[in-house]
């Protein structure tokens, strides 16, 4: 019979293999483990451990595509956050679930969370939360093509990422900004954007990384009319998802791919890439995104 140390001790060591497993996208095992922390933290009763647990969990679920399960686990968290007062965590708990509802193509919930999760933030002063949330509202405002709204906050979150020396922050809103002033027609900062992405990712060659500052790239490179240029680092970019086994960002390349073939003129290749992305969406679970692929494809 174990006794509570012993339970404690094991369930700290299935919640970091779970994380490890998570971090290199090894995500059957990574849900294994953290399963397991999950219930020897129940049987314990350690709440605050718990909420972390499910906190990871979520976050895997929520890369796999499984969008539903994502968020009933964000939703099991962030109580048990609010319930132990840890106001750091449940700002971070709120994010998440307005991420999850902007997947899911309901941009109104996602703003509503969003909104929480600063208004938690800024009382606390968690300025790495308010740039990462300021980031999520302006790709809800890019995805929906409402650029004037998106620039502000992808701006804003910028400085604050450079401010604070997040250099994944910093690319990633890059990146953002490139597709944005892309699809704009805005060659010329579209591509100093996504240069400026791809220099700070070659540095920690993280594949998500490399992976969106090669869209970036390939999407700036559509919009100046540099088909061959484009074409090489949308296939760069297929490669590091692949090799991290990052299906959201193999469907939302795919999506992208299609947007700069029009930019091209290419209509039936850009159709094929829709299609693309539609089925992998459709994998995924994300109905949103699956009707705005098959509304584009009529």
């Amino acid at each position: 019979m174990k006794n509570g140390r012993d339970t404690r001790e094991l369930s700290v060591v299935y919640h970091r293999l779970g994380t490890m497993k998570w971090a290199r996208g090894e995500y059957d095992q990574a849900l294994s483990n953290l399963e397991m922390a999950k219930n020897l933290r129940m049987e314990e009763g350690d709440e605050e451990s718990l909420s972390m647990t499910l906190n990871n969990m979520a976050l895997v679920y929520h890369e796999r595509g499984d969008l539903e399960k994502a968020l009933e686990l964000y939703l099991e968290a962030e109580a048990l956050y609010e319930k132990h007062k840890d106001m750091h965590s449940m700002g971070l708990a709120l994010s998440n679930i307005g991420l999850v509802f902007q997947d899911m193509g309901d941009g109104k919930l996602a703003l509503e969370f969003y909104a929480k999760s600063l208004d938690v933030k800024r009382k606390i002063g968690d300025q790495l939360g308010i740039v990462i949330t300021l980031h999520n509202m302006g790709l809800l405002h890019k995805d929906d093509e409402r650029f004037g709204d998106a620039i502000p906050l992808l701006l804003e979150s910028l400085e604050g990422s450079q401010g604070l020396g997040s250099v994944q922050s910093m690319i990633h809103n890059l990146c953002a900004l490139a597709e944005v002033y892309a699809m704009m027609g805005k060659s010329d900062v579209a591509l100093d954007y996504a240069q400026k992405a791809l220099e700070r990712a070659r540095v920690g060659e993280n594949p998500v990384e490399m992976g969106i500052s090669c869209q970036a790239m390939g999407l700036a490179q559509c919009s100046m009319r540099n088909s061959k240029e484009a074409m090489e680092n949308f296939e760069r970019a297929r490669d590091y998802f692949q090799s991290a086994n990052h299906k959201i960002g193999l469907a939302g390349l795919e999506y992208t791919r299609a947007r700069a073939l029009l930019l091209l003129d290419m209509k039936e290749e850009a159709l094929s890439s829709l299609e693309k992305a539609r089925v992998l969406f459709e994998k995924l679970g994300m109905g949103y995104w699956v009707k705005r692929c098959e509304k584009e494809l009529l």
